[in-house]
């Protein structure tokens, strides 16, 4: 929440993170499932997540969130140039005001969706594709921006 200077935004963050997080997470696992790691034989195995969870961040007058999956990291070649990453994102902003409602970025935008978990679930399964960008270094969506 040290992204957020506002307190009454900051409010707002702390009630609805747990929420958003609880609807990004299920997507996340969906659409890029565990892999499973056995550190030995005999050892049980750890699963590894394939994605990542940022946020809350101000942004404006809204709270975002961001679920981001690296499917290409970005590093230093041979002669040292760094090279482009490729990522897959969905960013979710709650919008202030009366009433609150949430914006969902993908590949394609909506907006106006009442703050609800339902509705929050509902409309990431419209949504179905995540934004593909390419970046350079090793921050997630919501710290490019």
């Amino acid at each position: 929440m040290g992204r957020i200077g506002d307190p009454a935004l900051r409010a707002l963050a702390e009630t609805w993170t747990p929420v958003v997080f609880e609807v990004l997470d299920e997507l996340g696992k969906r659409t890029w499932p565990p892999l499973k790691e056995r550190p030995s034989l005999l050892s049980k195995p750890n699963l590894i997540a394939r994605y990542s969870l940022e946020g809350p961040a101000q942004r404006g007058d809204e709270i975002a969130w961001a679920l981001s999956h690296t499917s290409r990291p970005s590093t230093f070649d041979d002669q040292g140039k760094l090279t482009k990453g490729e990522r897959h994102y969905w960013l979710v902003y709650l919008r202030t005001g009366e009433p609150l409602t949430f914006r969902v970025e993908s590949k394609t935008t909506l907006d106006g969706i009442p703050a609800n978990q339902q509705a929050l679930q509902n409309a990431l399964k419209q949504a179905k594709d995540p934004v593909t960008e390419t970046f350079y270094g090793n921050k997630g969506p919501l710290r490019h921006r």
